[in-house]
């Protein structure tokens, strides 16, 4: 099977992508499909529950090049787990009604649809391809949860393809399944800008991430900032960029903590915060656990030096020349760490952290994931 053209019609059935609520939600999702689009005919489909009660819908939009068929369905109360998964599965059936021709399913993280496409193959044949993001790996997750293990170590046994965005996620899908060919296929790193010289003393600090506290630890990161101030630690700022379930516990930290050197910039789209990352002399992930790190990776790409927890992901590439990596939930080493990076500042020139990033970039990406494609289709009998 050649799938070397605009004629192969390639569907991305996706959990998670950009929308109104969240338009950071997935974007690394979207960025891979945008680097195979160039190479193939790319749908999307994307299905999401109603926040309010409200009548099933279906919109379509093209954006750079891609078609978007979003379906929305009606989520009934929590308790009703059977009503809301048909609601679910009757939405996804009008969706894939709407495509006139499939020759590859590319499900970008493992879900409910999973279940469906599972079902698809099944009736149909169709070459099943999984590129799997989800932190939740790291943790075992779907060891420890009988049903919905079985049916995703299923998925991924019945797929022709199965790829990763790191080794650490790689390691632990193998553990899991016992499958043993699973491709190494990063994410995309893009920038717009390079980092821009220090026109004052201050040294200005960014994170970027969803303000879930469990996993990224902003909290820690505002308590090591606290503590360094009270050690005479000045001249600093900190922007925080993301929204989540925390941002109000994490605003009040701050503000009990006296940090009025702490700025909460709520969401920003991708597009901005690629813009933002030249403004800033150093990025900081906390995070516990991390199956890639994008804006880490897009930081340094920015010539953006950065210090990060060891959580998984990040360190397959930061490396002395673009950063500092730190035990995971250690306090007194980020502290460390952040006085160390504003001494050091002037030991990571702009453009040699940029050139110490290998190619992430669309066109290669792209490409990796077509003869990935390949690579699978040609296993089909």
């Amino acid at each position: 099977m050649i799938l070397n053209t605009k004629k192969t019609n390639v569907v991305h059935f996706v959990e998670w992508f950009p929308n109104e609520e969240d338009q950071q939600l997935g974007v690394f999702i979207q960025k891979h499909i945008e680097a195979i689009g160039r190479f193939t005919k790319s749908t999307v489909i994307y299905i999401k529950p109603f926040s309010k009660e409200q009548k099933d819908e279906i919109t379509i939009q093209e954006v750079n090049g891609i078609k978007i068929i979003r379906g929305f369905y009606r989520n009934a109360t929590s308790k009703n787990k059977a009503g809301n998964f048909f609601n679910y599965w009757k939405i996804t059936k009008k969706c894939f009604s709407l495509l006139e021709k499939i020759d590859v399913i590319h499900l970008h993280v493992l879900g409910k649809n999973a279940l469906f496409v599972l079902n698809l193959k099944r009736k149909t044949k169709l070459p099943i391809f999984v590129t799997e993001h989800w932190s939740g790996w790291l943790d075992d997750y779907y060891a420890k949860s009988l049903w919905r293990g079985k049916w995703v170590r299923h998925a991924i046994m019945q797929s022709q393809g199965v790829s990763v965005v790191s080794e650490v996620l790689k390691e632990k899908i193998e553990s899991f399944t016992n499958r043993k060919n699973i491709a190494l296929i990063p994410n995309i790193v893009s920038n717009v800008g390079l980092r821009k010289e220090k026109e004052s003393s201050e040294m200005r600090f960014l994170t970027v991430a969803d303000l879930e506290d469990e996993i990224k630890n902003i909290s820690g990161i505002i308590r090591a900032f606290s503590e360094l101030k009270s050690q005479g630690f000045d001249r600093w700022k900190l922007d925080i960029i993301g929204d989540g379930s925390d941002k109000s516990h994490l605003i009040s930290l701050s503000k009990s903590l006296g940090l009025e050197e702490i700025r909460f910039l709520g969401r920003k789209t991708n597009d901005e915060v690629l813009t933002a990352f030249p403004n800033y002399d150093c990025f900081i992930s906390n995070s516990r656990k991390e199956t890639f790190g994008l804006a880490l990776a897009e930081a340094i790409a920015s010539g953006v030096p950065v210090i990060s927890a060891n959580s998984g992901g990040p360190s397959s590439f930061i490396t002395e020349e673009n950063g500092l990596l730190i035990p995971v939930d250690n306090n007194s080493e980020l502290q460390s760490a952040i006085k160390k990076m504003t001494v050091n500042l002037g030991n990571y020139p702009p453009k040699k952290v940029q050139a110490s990033l290998a190619n992430f970039s669309a066109e290669e990406i792209g490409k990796q994931f077509l003869d990935w494609y390949e690579r699978g289709s040609n296993q089909i009998k």
